[in-house]
């Protein structure tokens, strides 16, 4: 599956800022995953495990996410098979 940047930025958000809501929905953030392109395995995969990777009262936290824990979910992205597009490239100026 190639995944358009779009559907990356929708993940990205779904799987990153999923802290924005009070406490950690699964369902929701499998039902947003899903919409993106994922498979409904793959979202299930996403969904546990982060919650195997991380503290559930830390996804449900409101803070931003540092460099590590990004760098984990990217990991776990792509144990699920979740197919991430190449970053894109910043024009120069």
């Amino acid at each position: 599956m190639r995944w358009t940047f779009g559907a990356l930025v929708i993940v990205g958000a779904a799987v990153l800022t999923s802290c924005a809501q009070p406490g950690f929905n699964a369902q929701k953030l499998q039902r947003q995953l899903v919409q993106a392109g994922a498979t409904p395995e793959q979202a299930q995969c996403v969904t546990t495990s982060l919650e195997n990777s991380f503290d559930t009262n830390e996804l449900a936290s409101h803070s931003n996410p540092t460099s590590e824990e990004v760098a984990k979910v990217h990991a776990l992205l792509h144990a699920c098979k979740v197919k991430l597009p190449p970053p894109a490239s910043t024009p120069t100026s």
